[in-house]
């Protein structure tokens, strides 16, 4: 390892530094303790164990040689146990400094490497690979310091999830406000007339203060005699998520099975399904008679429940191991579906379900569930 000059790391500019890190195999940034009179040597280790402390310093090392860079052959290597992700318009060593000291990692020495998506798309995205000898802190703790790092700096931070592009896997997505930047039922309401009862309504359910089924039977009563042609206009203007058509795309040239499992409609999910060639797509089912709707929900509903039931059918039907599997959702009935997914995504989602959620994207497209496999 070759430590990079002090003078190099304040110069670099978030593109410098970009196309440095490309360059690069490994960077590795190693807190060192400055050694002050008094301190025992169980002080010595709870201040290394805690790299905010006032005392340490940091410096950055490189696996290839840097001009006029000092070469370090006893630098501590530690092997990772676990990887947080970072998506950011914007990258450096500043920045990446503050963000490692903010998770209050406990080891003196991480590991940062590109990740196989950095530059893919809008975000600059790295790994770091540090050690957690916490397990109470990794799960609990930790999730929460990524959350407050997230809101302070605006930028996608994430645990990575023990899930292999290597294999294939199984992806399971939400419709409504999730793959489409809209509530379908929402807007068929405005079109009878009652959007504002409706949507009010839908807003309760997501954020997880009423039952999903009573909601929507209540909704869908609303909308008895709607004529198809209003589903129809509104089918042709599905506005797509940011992102969705390159996640697609991306899991299908993987090799993944990928499904919609909503408390939407199947005119809609169906649809979706074929014009993008997806595996599977549940849904619920409205009735129709003379050509306009009639009020009810034909079948049994897909609510929280069944979306779970879902993932998991179809985990099993394809061979894939449940720890292989992606859940993305934005409401109170995604919860379930994702305790028992491999991962759980929470994609711009309700407080709630960030509050439980492993992962949430808020700042990017849907593509950022592709940091989270590479």
């Amino acid at each position: 390892m070759y430590l990079i000059p002090a003078a190099t790391t304040k110069e670099l500019s978030t593109v410098k530094f970009a196309n440095f890190l490309a360059q690069q195999t490994s960077l590795c940034l190693v807190f060192t303790l400055h050694n002050e009179a008094g301190l025992d040597k169980q002080q010595l280790t709870a201040k290394v164990d805690n790299p905010a402390t006032e005392s340490l310093s940091c410096n950055w090392y490189a696996e290839k040689n840097i001009s006029d860079g000092e070469e370090v052959s006893d630098s501590k290597n530690i092997s990772p146990l676990h990887t947080i992700i970072v998506a950011a318009a914007g990258l450096n060593f500043e920045m990446l400094e503050e963000i490692i000291v903010a998770l209050q990692i406990q080891s003196n020495s991480v590991n940062v490497v590109a990740n196989a998506y950095n530059c893919a798309f809008d975000k600059m995205v790295v790994n770091i690979d540090c050690h957690i000898e916490d397990a109470d802190i990794m799960t609990g703790e930790l999730n929460r310091r990524l959350k407050l790092l997230s809101e302070a700096l605006f930028i996608d931070v994430f645990l990575k999830p023990n899930i292999s592009f290597e294999n294939q896997g199984l992806a399971v997505f939400d419709m409504d406000s999730t793959l489409i930047e809209m509530e379908c039922i929402d807007e068929i309401a405005k079109l009878a007339g009652v959007g504002d009862a409706v949507s009010k309504v839908t807003e309760l359910a997501m954020l997880g203060e009423i039952a999903f089924a009573e909601s929507l039977h209540h909704r869908v009563a609303c909308l008895n005699g709607v004529n198809l042609s209003a589903l129809l206009s509104i089918r042709r203007r599905l506005p797509f998520m940011p992102g969705f058509v390159t996640l697609i795309n991306e899991l299908k040239r993987k090799g993944w099975k990928v499904a919609i499992a909503s408390g939407g409609f199947t005119y809609f999910a169906d649809y979706i399904k074929v014009l993008f060639e997806l595996d599977y797509a549940f849904s619920n089912t409205l009735e129709v008679k003379d050509n306009k709707l009639t009020g009810k929900v034909v079948g049994k509903v897909i609510d929280a429940q069944a979306k779970a039931d879902v993932l998991q059918k179809l985990a099993k039907e394809n061979n894939i191991p449940m720890a292989n599997t992606i859940a993305v959702g934005d409401g109170a009935n995604d919860l379930i579906m994702m305790s028992v997914a491999g991962s759980g995504v929470a994609f711009k989602a309700k407080p709630k379900v960030q509050a439980q959620a492993a992962n949430s994207i808020r700042f990017s497209g849907l593509e950022a569930v592709l940091y989270l496999l590479g």
